[in-house]
């Protein structure tokens, strides 16, 4: 029983050997960024200015030319529209001239 219990402790001081690892190394990349980040304040800044800026613009290009394409597609449904209101007349006017024609058979064949 004493040796599982060192086994496991020993397990688990190893699990937490390697977080404490992990951590460290995380704890030196974030260090450096500090550091970076200390010394090239300015450019970054102007860096982060350009790159928001290229965004800016790349988002307004997008939205106009989604805008364009919306506009298109809403023509577009437009004219599907009266298509299909045009065929659903021309549906409707072959009905009645079915029903019509059913009517005189009908009408004829029983006198």
């Amino acid at each position: 029983l004493c040796t599982l219990h060192y086994v496991l402790c020993t397990l688990h001081y190893v699990h937490c050997t390697l977080h404490y690892v992990h951590f460290t190394l995380h704890y030196v990349h974030f260090t450096l960024h500090y550091v970076h980040f200390t010394l090239s304040l300015c450019t970054l800044y102007t860096a982060l200015c350009t790159l928001y800026t290229a965004l800016c613009t790349l988002y307004t290009a997008l939205c106009t030319h989604f805008t364009l394409h919306y506009v298109h597609f809403t023509l577009y449904y437009v004219h599907c529209t009266l298509h299909y209101v045009h065929f659903t007349l021309h549906y409707v006017h072959c009905t009645l001239h079915f029903v019509h024609t059913l009517h005189c058979t009908m009408y004829l064949h029983c006198t």
